[in-house]
């Protein structure tokens, strides 16, 4: 090498000294490596490598920085297992042992050696950073002069190895590199402190909002918090979740937190719930299949309480994809652009899990912070599901309320009926029986006057015509007045108050009938009703189903229409639709309209009841109804009613509560 003047020497250690007491963060080791490297250059000592090993024997790892022609190479966390295991490097226990003994340690090896190691971490999946060396045979003389906690390595071509001189310059940078070791220790204790410090408060304001929890939908919030907690961190990934294990229902649910613009660019069509202007939560819901949902490797993680680490490559990742794209609804493309690594932290109801596209961008530490969050999230989980439980009581409760409310305006308004009609009934008879005699007088009369010498005049039998045709209306009018009442006693039917076997065709007809005022002139009632055999229920109570569904067909069509109406009996079971030619129910309605209170009719139209009752009734029957409907073409309700086996509902109830427990 060309020979250097100690000045040179001196001025080369003491500019990296300066980048060692420049030193703010533990990021800067990589600079402070690189600083060496320039100093070496700048004293042409033909260094083609320059870095550090820094090795950890508690952690039983290993992690190297070095600098060559093509930039900066890093690889944290080696197991010392994997350390040096190629043809032509040193082994570990010959390092460690020179390391130990504070002797320097001389051996020579190629540029494909280290190449060749370095593609067998890669393959271990150990993150190794920077660029290769490029693959040579060329041979290098190495030198690795020990430090405080570990060895600074230096390479040069064999041809020139390194003598007295270069070795007593490389001396006196070893002894500078432990103090700016050192140096890195203190600020990598003190940046641990601080981000314990700051992982604390993240956890606080995390539990702060889970404290501040009032119903099931602050679940949401809570998970926002953390997202954003995790954000602030310094983590990077692209997607935050919570993936929920219910072995006691069998079903796996997936709480999936995205940024607002991915409802607004993609459009997915999975329905999403606003938690703040910037965020969505997204919910799906899985039946659990062994080996299949959710994957062996996610199950075994939550049994075990153990941390699962994935990267998605080739055609796993593809098949990942497709299955995210199924599920959210729509395709991320390229598939490139898709998490390649995943993150998933057992807490005590399933998985935090973490999504990001490199493997390198989702850390160790990480890991622990997720893990320190997952004591915040059990809480928030048992609170939210607290709150679900609750809310569901709170609902059957108002639900058990608006029934009483609504059988007791039922008795009332059947009372009302029953008195009406039989008021109704009282002169009603009065006058059909007058009506009688009356035709009959005038019969007499007619007769009478025929019999007389001057007959019966034109005049008389002009009048005789008009009170034929008053006395026709009257017949008319009477037999409709008679119809009506019969129709309002069918309809209420409190002389069947009890459960009895009835032909469910009549109450239709009944119900049918009493609405006629509503669909004359406008709606088209096509029935399609085949003979059934009678089954047992509560007439008057399906009657009222009848009338709701009947109600709501009509207030769905704004202008002419139809309403079919088509009962079959299949598989011992009746089968009754009720189709209408309506406005239809948006798609995100259907899965809430038996809910008590929901309704979408506007202010004053509807209270939500009627189909929540009507699903109550029909359920106390033994039987199902269900929905089908597309907007801007109609709706089918389905009611199936068993024909045979049925339980009195009230007598079913009072055997349940005898039961002893």
């Amino acid at each position: 090498m060309t020979k250097v003047s100690p000045e040179q020497v001196h001025k080369a250690v003491t500019q990296f000294s300066s980048a060692i007491l420049t030193m703010q963060t533990v990021n800067d080791l990589e600079g402070l490596v690189v600083a060496l490297w320039v100093e070496l250059q700048t004293l042409r000592l033909d260094i083609g490598y320059c870095g550090i090993n820094i090795f950890h024997e508690a952690e039983q790892t290993l992690d190297f920085y070095g600098v060559h022609e093509g930039g900066l190479l890093t690889g944290q966390e080696i197991p010392f297992s994997l350390c040096f295991q190629c043809e032509g490097l040193p082994r570990l226990v010959e390092a460690l042992q020179h390391f130990k003994e504070g002797k320097v340690f001389h051996y020579a090896s190629s540029a494909r050696d280290m190449t060749e190691w370095i593609r067998r971490l890669q393959e271990a999946g150990i993150g190794v950073t920077g660029p290769t060396p490029p693959v040579s045979d060329e041979m290098y003389n190495l030198v690795e002069v020990p430090f405080n906690s570990g060895t600074m390595v230096l390479a040069r071509k064999l041809e020139h190895p390194f003598d007295d001189d270069s070795m007593s310059i490389i001396q006196s940078f070893g002894q500078i590199l432990s103090f700016g070791y050192a140096r890195y220790e203190d600020l990598k204790k003190l940046e641990h402190q601080n981000q314990e410090l700051r992982v604390g408060l993240a956890i606080d304001r995390v539990h702060v909002q889970v404290l501040a929890m009032e119903r099931a939908q602050d679940w949401g919030r809570v998970l926002n918090v953390m997202r954003k907690e995790l954000l602030t961190l310094g983590m990077r990934f692209t997607g935050c979740g919570i993936n929920i294990i219910d072995e006691e229902a069998q079903r796996f649910r997936q709480h999936i937190i995205l940024p607002s613009f991915v409802r607004i660019r993609f459009k997915p069509s999975l329905p999403s719930l606003p938690i703040d202007e910037e965020t969505d939560l997204y919910v799906t819901e899985h039946v659990m299949i062994p080996g299949k949902v959710p994957t062996p490797a996610a199950m075994e993680a939550w049994q075990n309480k153990t941390v699962l680490r994935r990267v998605l490559e080739g055609e796993e990742l593809a098949r990942v994809a497709e299955r995210s794209s199924r599920s959210m609804g729509f395709e991320i493309s390229p598939i490139e652009s898709y998490p390649r690594c995943l993150l998933d932290v057992p807490f005590s109801h399933g998985l935090i899990a973490l999504s990001a596209t490199q493997p390198e961008d989702l850390t160790r530490g990480d890991q622990k912070v997720l893990q320190q969050m997952a004591q915040a999230i059990s809480v928030a989980y048992a609170r939210f599901v607290d709150f679900e439980q609750l809310e569901t009581k709170n609902r059957e409760l108002n639900e058990a309320q608006s029934q009483l409310v609504q059988s007791a305006k039922q008795a009332a308004m059947g009372q009302l009926v029953a008195g009406v009609a039989h008021e109704i009934n009282t002169p009603l008879g009065t006058i059909n029986s007058n009506f009688d005699v009356t035709a009959r007088a005038l019969t007499l009369v007619r007769a009478e006057l025929a019999r007389q010498p001057a007959g019966v005049s034109e005049k008389s039998q002009q009048l005789f015509a008009t009170i034929d045709s008053l006395m026709e209306v009257n017949r008319v009018a009477c037999a409709r007045i008679i119809r009506i009442v019969r129709d309002l006693r069918n309809f209420a039917r409190l002389d069947e108050a009890d459960f009895k076997e009835v032909n469910l065709n009549e109450g239709i007809e009944s119900t049918l009938s009493l609405l006629q005022h509503e669909l004359r002139g406008r709606i088209e009632v096509i029935r399609d009703l085949t003979e059934l055999p009678p089954i047992p229920c509560y007439p008057n109570r399906l009657n009222q189903v009848f009338m709701n569904l009947f109600v709501n067909a009509i207030q769905a069509i704004s202008g002419r229409g139809q309403i079919r109406v088509q009962t079959r009996l299949e598989n011992q079971q009746v089968q009754i639709a009720i189709s209408d030619s309506g406005s239809g129910i948006k798609p995100e309605h259907l899965g809430r309209i038996f809910d008590p209170g929901f309704t979408t009719k506007g202010v004053g139209i509807g209270t939500g009841l009627g189909l929540s009752i009507s699903a109550r009734i029909i359920q106390d029957h033994r039987g199902s109804i269900s929905v089908e409907s597309e907007l801007e073409k109609g709706t089918t309700f389905l009611i199936s009613l068993p024909r045979e086996g049925a339980v009195d509902p009230l007598h079913a109830e009072s055997a349940a509560a005898e039961e002893p427990g």
